[in-house]
């Protein structure tokens, strides 16, 4: 009897945290109303470094890779193979991972969240549903480059990185791994997010004007944040992550399979649209690439 007893206060005692979670209020965390949601490759590493300089912009230091949680991709699987990380690792649920990432939020205007893994789709896949449950004046912020300086960027990156699964073709590589060129086609990206969001809590960053007029950029990103505009971080126009491994000869753009040069300059034309802006100009490889396979239909 002394036994049985004794079993049903150790299940009881097993229960009991559960049984609290029950009837104690759920801690309410604080809402994200602002997402970087990439691309690879573009400078999301530059722009995290000057929106963190901001005295109105929280973003995390110390979870993740490169200040990246992904804490919105759609199930955990995902972010741990995306994010092969202790620190992400160890949390075991969404909820402790939010909290980890806003342990050192103090009411800053804006409360940030960032992945490039929010653009790579179909191999990455976002939760709409949980950023909803965000703020509902949730902002997005895209930043991008010239496509095909992107597809060597992320190829350089595989090659030293995973050297052993990427081919030292490109070419050959590229016709194996449709990835380079969907998470590339920037619009095809971009739908995965306007079907549940307005284009109105959308912006669109050029690398190459972040680059060229670095000031007038960032302010331009302040006031779409509805954050003070006198604030100018100090800038540091050094590369972030580059990879050498590959020769400057491998920026021949008659690298890339033509078939993929079209399907990146349809997706082009899709964004320049919905942006009212030309693009090939500020894009010289796409246009380079855009100018050869013109002369040979010729």
């Amino acid at each position: 009897m002394k036994k049985t007893i004794n079993m049903a206060l150790v299940w009881f005692k097993s229960l009991r945290p559960n049984l609290l979670s029950l009837v104690q209020p759920q801690e309410e965390l604080p809402k994200f109303n602002l997402i970087i949601i990439g691309s690879a490759k573009c400078g999301t590493t530059s722009l995290n470094q000057y929106l963190k300089q901001h005295p109105d912009v929280y973003l995390s230091s110390d979870v993740g890779i490169n200040n990246e949680t992904g804490l919105f991709l759609n199930n955990s699987f995902e972010r741990i193979k995306s994010l092969s990380n202790k620190r992400i690792r160890q949390y075991l649920n969404d909820k402790a991972l939010q909290k980890a990432i806003t342990k050192n939020y103090r009411g800053e205007k804006i409360l940030a969240e960032e992945s490039t893994d929010y653009t790579k789709f179909p191999f990455r896949t976002v939760n709409h549903k949980l950023i909803k449950q965000q703020s509902e004046n949730l902002k997005l912020l895209f930043i991008i480059r010239d496509p095909v300086r992107k597809i060597y960027s992320q190829y350089r990156h595989f090659r030293r990185h995973q050297s052993s699964n990427t081919s030292s073709n490109i070419a050959e590589e590229m016709q194996c791994n449709r990835f380079y060129i969907k998470s590339s086609c920037y619009y095809f990206q971009l739908q995965q997010f306007l079907t549940h969001f307005s284009d109105h809590n959308l912006k669109v960053v050029l690398l190459e004007d972040l680059e060229n007029s670095p000031a007038d950029t960032l302010k331009s990103i302040f006031e779409f944040l509805d954050i003070s505009t006198d604030v100018l971080p100090k800038l540091d126009l050094s590369k972030k992550n580059v990879n050498n491994q590959i020769e400057e000869k491998d920026f021949d753009v008659d690298l890339i399979p033509s078939a993929q040069i079209t399907e990146l300059l349809c997706d082009t034309k899709k964004l320049e649209s919905f942006l009212d802006m030309s693009l090939l100009e500020k894009w010289p490889l796409l246009r380079r690439a855009n100018d050869n396979l013109t002369s040979q239909k010729l």
